[in-house]
């Protein structure tokens, strides 16, 4: 045992210094070659102390380039930001939107004009949580989930169809699974599962596999199940955004320019041969209501600005069916540039049907004006933004697939809507993601922005 004034002496220090050396632990592989390189010739020695060099070398780089990415992680957002801030904006957004757009309806069908607002609160919080819980999901394992819920979706459609779990609507349309106390619309769930599925398959594919014809075929195999099943419902709408999507998928993964043509100008002759169908009242696989809504669609199209007296008689032949898209553009009319206000519509009081589901668009024209809705859809724009540049910047093809698909989906549903309420397009009942009321499609397409949030924690370009 030393004394502390000894340490004051250099040549004590140099020997404490000598005797730490020899007890701190050598690396084995370093011990082994100056072992070797004392036994070997002075040529050897050389050619063994440059690769111990090198190998010390090598290891700094190493320890270097983890330290660097140790900061990056750091520095990285846990999740896109604005993807996470416009969604939850959305979604928060929703619950002021529906009270004002639903209190009477409330009113008159539950003698509570909260009614739908406590429910769409529960929504917004059961979807919320599993939005940020699925984002901390490794993105390796969504490929798996996606198939899981490929089956249940499958199985949860035909027991709506088939069951005593199935839920009919005032018209006896089953599109709900009972689950204990809670009502599911499985198809919102089928949409999502095949999104997964077809941008699996897609990922799997080379180059030259995808310029063939059969990729398209497998897709639409995969559809098949599910969209057959939404139809008989019958849910028109859904089944038709189940046939898009494989195609959709089929358009970000990179197929030829000239079969896309090929099989977009077929889809578009079955299109026009169906609408005529319609038009005579003899298509086969819809029902009539559907039908009815085709052909005074068409009919309003073509002659609502004319002044023939036969064609004006035509139009208010139909004019019934056209109900809905008409108190629609009245009330964006009434709402102006700057809107009559928060809560006070007047097209909400029985004027416009289901004015808190499918119509909503049409209740915040009024409300909010012109500047209001226009602020809406670029908030939807930013957000469809935000899953294409994630998709952009994934690390494999599934990821990319997966999210440019969830922000397709998105782009389909906001234009399908608006085009409904506008009067560009025949009524087809597809909602506006995360603002119509309805507790499925809200969790189901959070859990998808929650996946695709999952994918964006992997990467640091925003």
């Amino acid at each position: 045992m030393r004394s502390p004034t000894e340490f004051e002496n250099p040549e004590t220090l140099s020997e404490v210094a000598s005797e730490t050396a020899s007890r701190q632990p050598r690396p084995r592989w370093r011990e082994e070659a100056r072992g070797a390189a004392r036994e070997a010739p002075a040529a050897s020695m050389e050619q063994i102390e440059a690769r111990l060099a090198r190998e010390e070398l090598q290891l700094a780089r190493e320890e270097a380039r983890a330290a660097r990415e140790a900061a990056r992680l750091q520095r990285c957002p846990p999740a896109h930001w604005g993807l996470t801030a416009v969604t939850v904006l959305l979604a928060m957004f929703s619950i002021p939107l529906i009270y004002s757009a639903s209190s009477d309806t409330a009113l008159t069908h539950y003698q509570n004009a909260n009614y739908f607002l406590w429910r769409q609160l529960v929504f917004v919080a059961i979807g919320l949580a599993v939005m940020f819980s699925v984002s901390r999901l490794p993105p390796r394992k969504l490929p798996r989930l996606t198939q899981w819920l490929y089956v249940a979706a499958i199985i949860g459609l035909a027991l709506t169809k088939w069951s005593p779990l199935g839920v009919a609507d005032q018209e006896g349309i089953q599109r709900w699974l009972k689950l204990g106390p809670l009502t599911f619309q499985v198809s919102e769930l089928a949409k999502i599962a095949l999104i997964g599925m077809v941008a699996h398959y897609w990922s799997q594919l080379t180059t030259r596999e995808r310029r063939s014809l059969a990729p398209w075929l497998v897709g639409w195999g995969l559809a098949l199940p599910p969209m057959l099943l939404v139809f008989l419902q019958p849910h028109l709408s859904a089944a038709m955004l189940l046939f898009l999507l494989p195609a959709v998928v089929a358009f970000f993964a990179g197929a030829p320019w000239q079969r896309m043509a090929q099989i977009g100008g077929a889809m578009l002759i079955v299109a026009g041969i169906i609408v005529s169908l319609c038009i005579g009242g003899h298509c086969p696989g819809l029902k009539p209501y559907q039908q009815e809504r085709i052909r005074a669609f068409v009919v309003r199209l073509l002659f609502h600005a004319q002044q023939d007296e036969k064609q004006k008689k035509d139009y208010n032949d139909y004019k019934d069916a056209n109900y809905q898209a008409e108190q629609g553009m009245n009330a964006l009319r009434r709402g102006g540039l700057f809107g009559a206000g928060p809560g006070r519509s007047l097209y909400k009081h029985g004027h416009v049907p289901e004015p808190h589901t499918d119509f909503i668009l049409a209740i915040i024209g009024e409300e909010w004006g012109l500047f209001g809705t226009l602020l809406l859809l670029g908030a939807f724009g930013a957000l469809i933004y935000f899953c294409f540049q994630v998709g952009h910047a994934a690390a494999t093809s599934f990821e990319a697939l997966f999210c440019t698909g969830v922000g397709a989906l998105l782009a389909i549903q906001v234009v399908a809507n608006s085009g409904v309420v506008m009067g560009v397009l025949p009524v087809t009942g597809v909602v506006l993601p995360l603002l119509s009321y309805g507790g499925s499609g809200l969790i189901v397409m959070l859990f998808a922005i929650g996946a695709v949030l999952g994918i964006s924690r992997h990467q640091c370009d925003f």
